[in-house]
């Protein structure tokens, strides 16, 4: 009775709230974004998955999922000046150019969930980083 109390009253003091978990969303994508293309969305650098292709929804955007989940990307084992680098269970993985990989120059995407050896380039699971 006590949390059906409590939920009522924080519906109620909110008024303004538009979704209580904001996960999936259509928004403005760069051309040629296909379903499954991961994404870093806006200066908050949001962790994106495109879940279909740019122009279904409406002309310049894309229904996406942000900072849950998890999803099978390649992922490459190598950093900056291509030096290579092996992935850990655990270890961030960053999407720079439209690719992820372990070099640190760009944008935080997520973390790996399976390991890649170093140097190579593997399909592995890798976990949305939570904004």
């Amino acid at each position: 009775m006590f949390a059906a109390l409590f939920y009522v009253i924080g519906v109620l003091l909110a008024l303004n709230r538009v979704r209580e978990k904001c996960v999936t969303r259509s928004v403005p994508v760069p051309e040629g974004t296909k379903s499954g293309d991961p994404l870093v969305l806006g200066a908050g650098k949001i962790p994106a998955v495109a879940l279909i292709d740019r122009g279904k929804d409406t002309e310049d955007e894309a229904t996406v999922q942000m900072s849950l989940g998890s999803f099978e990307f390649e992922v490459t084992g190598k950093e900056k000046e291509e030096k290579e680098k092996a992935i850990e269970v655990g270890d961030p993985v960053y999407l720079k150019g439209g690719k992820l990989s372990a070099d640190s120059g760009g944008d935080l995407f997520g973390y790996a969930m399976e390991p890649v050896a170093k140097g190579k380039a593997g399909t592995i699971e890798v976990k949305l980083a939570a904004v």
